[in-house]
């Protein structure tokens, strides 16, 4: 199961993700997502995939959606604190060449 949590703090707004984010997840990441993209007066929008045990194909390729979404609003996404099995799952997607990714 997907937790979700909204942070909006100096102009960054951080969503904040724990648990699995799989196919049974997905509308309550869109729900959150639409929600974060909502905030027009943020200079970042930044997800944080630190409280994250899994994340599934499908759910790559709605981060890659959310991606099209926010770059037709002329905003970027900076994921953030992946767990090890989490960036395992974003290297083999190549998603460091579509998003910046924060480590530390």
């Amino acid at each position: 199961m997907l937790s979700t949590r909204l942070e909006n703090h100096d102009g960054c707004v951080r969503l904040r993700l724990s648990g699995r984010f799989d196919v049974h997840a997905v509308e309550a990441f869109r729900r959150a997502f639409v929600q974060m993209m909502a905030t027009a007066d943020a200079r970042e929008y930044v997800i944080n995939f630190a409280g994250l045990d899994y994340i599934d194909s499908r759910a790559l390729g709605l981060l890659i959606h959310s991606r099209s979404q926010a770059a037709a609003k002329e905003r970027k996404i900076v994921l953030e604190y992946p767990q090890k099995q989490v960036l395992q799952a974003f290297n083999l997607a190549n998603l460091k060449k579509l998003f910046v990714l924060r480590l530390e």
